[in-house]
């Protein structure tokens, strides 16, 4: 069983690194909220936490979510984000650092 799981996360982890590839292009912004970002034809939604000191969570949104948006839009998005922001450790291992480079 640990084995899959740490197949699965190196799977994970692979698919991660592709992502960063790709520009990131905005798609929504809630100023000192959320911005939601497109790259490769995934979303990924950076959410801004913390209460004394501020920090990013970054994720992936998964098919699901991604197929609600196009429906609900921003409304799931904020709802996503509260989520994220009144239990940001909930989601750690989705977390993603975002690595800013040049060409």
């Amino acid at each position: 069983k640990k084995l899959k799981e740490a197949e699965h996360k190196s799977k994970e982890n692979i698919e991660k690194e592709k992502l960063w590839k790709y520009q990131l292009t905005e798609v929504e912004k809630s100023p000192w909220n959320y911005v939601l970002f497109e790259a490769n034809g995934n979303l990924l939604l950076s959410v801004l936490s913390g209460t004394v000191g501020l920090f990013d969570v970054n994720i992936l949104l998964n098919d699901q979510q991604q197929q609600a948006y196009k429906t609900e839009g921003s409304s799931l998005i904020e709802a996503i984000a509260k989520e994220i922001r009144e239990n940001p450790n909930k989601f750690a291992e989705q977390h993603i650092v975002i690595r800013v480079g040049t060409k």
